[in-house]
């Protein structure tokens, strides 16, 4: 799958380093040849340099710029003598959700454990290889977002019957009872649909990537729930599923062909509720060639309260994931199984809260929602 832009960046700078290229004391390029070479915007590259300072790649210096620090990767001698405090973490992305991988680490830092981190890249593949690896090296537990909801499905029931510790965060594994730990997805997505409805919206479309995934599909039930305690019927026209899979970002054409689908109903959408803020993103881009006005036109909500979320125009209305609250729970749950020696089946939600900014308007009493022409 295609690897944005930002990830790249950092998984060069990453790369340069650790391999020596780029020594430890040595200048980064500066923010105007990363630049111009990754074709990226100076705030995205402010971003991406935030992240690798924070996971101690490099260190920023006001007024001079950032140098490489030295790394200290885990060797073999190291690992065996972590073996019985290692949790290995596999997510399926790097320093995009940096808040629940810091609470992470500092959370099995606190509490006596060695934390390794792998990236499975959104590929089910390597996920399968990385749980395989992190057991073959003596890991006392395992913690995992997965790729899917399904392919792997024959690795997490052989840990279950093994009685080996590990917890899964964010998306359920079908059809298996697992120790779990995750956003309170269905009231959460209740509660931004609620406040779509408290502003005077009913034509408010669902907006997702794979509805087959358990986070999606909870936050859909949250939708549908809200809709009907506001006496609103649920419009299977109103509902665009596959929109954004995993990093298969969707051309403009087809997002501008949704925008004019979705304006063109009678009577018209107000209000999109998106799964998350990447999509949301994505559609507020393509809002001005078609002359939509955000939130007098259309009014639009995300999930997750990312960085880029607050940066928008408008910024983002969304539902703020309690990133560190999640990370905390889940090194606390496993190493609970790891203390105990038994593999426990719990289920822990963090509710999540709204962050209102400027995307949604109130609609007055008397406003006819197919007043606007559509595009």
């Amino acid at each position: 799958m295609r690897q944005f832009k930002y990830e790249e960046l950092i998984e060069y700078l990453k790369k340069e380093i650790s391999t020596g290229n780029i020594h430890p004391g040595d200048k980064i390029p500066s923010i105007e040849e990363l630049g111009s070479r990754f074709e990226i915007s100076t705030i995205t590259i402010t971003r991406a340099l935030n992240e690798l300072q924070k996971f101690g790649y490099i260190k920023r210096v006001k007024g001079q710029g950032s140098f490489a620090c030295e790394i200290h990767q885990p060797n073999q001698t190291t690992i065996s003598m972590f073996q019985n405090r290692l949790i290995y973490c596999i997510i399926p992305f790097d320093a995009s959700q940096t808040e629940l991988i810091q609470s992470i680490e500092s959370t099995c830092r606190e509490r006596g454990y060695f934390f390794v981190f792998q990236n499975s890249h959104f590929s089910s593949v390597t996920e399968r290889e990385l749980i395989i690896q992190a057991r073959k090296h003596g890991a006392a537990g395992i913690i995992v977002y997965p790729v899917t909801n399904i392919e792997n499905i024959e690795i997490y029931s052989r840990m279950v019957v093994d009685n080996y510790p590990f917890v899964v965060i964010d998306r359920k594994i079908s059809a298996l009872k697992h120790s779990f730990v995750s956003c309170a997805n269905t009231e959460s997505f209740c509660m931004i649909t609620e406040y779509l409805c408290q502003k005077g919206h009913s034509r408010i479309a669902f907006v997702c990537g794979d509805l087959s995934l358990s986070s999606t599909s909870e936050r859909f039930q949250g939708y549908c729930t809200a809709l009907l305690r506001f006496g609103v019927p649920i419009a299977k026209e109103l509902i665009v599923d596959q929109f954004y899979i995993q990093k298969d970002k969707p051309d403009d054409q087809k997002v501008q062909d949704m925008l004019r689908y979705l304006m063109s109903l009678s009577p018209r959408v107000t209000a999109i509720a998106c799964a998350n803020d990447l999509t949301a993103s994505i559609i507020i881009q393509q809002t001005d060639k078609l002359n939509i006005r955000i939130p007098e036109d259309l009014s639009i909500t995300g999930f997750d309260n990312m960085y880029f979320s607050s940066l928008l125009k408008p910024p983002l209305t969304t539902m703020v994931q309690p990133f560190n609250e999640i990370g905390k729970c889940t090194v606390q749950l496993l190493s609970e199984m790891i203390e105990s020696k038994k593999l426990i089946i719990k289920e822990i939600r963090c509710p999540a809260t709204i962050e209102e900014r400027k995307s949604v308007a109130t609609l007055a009493p008397d406003r006819e929602p197919g007043s606007h022409d559509a595009p």
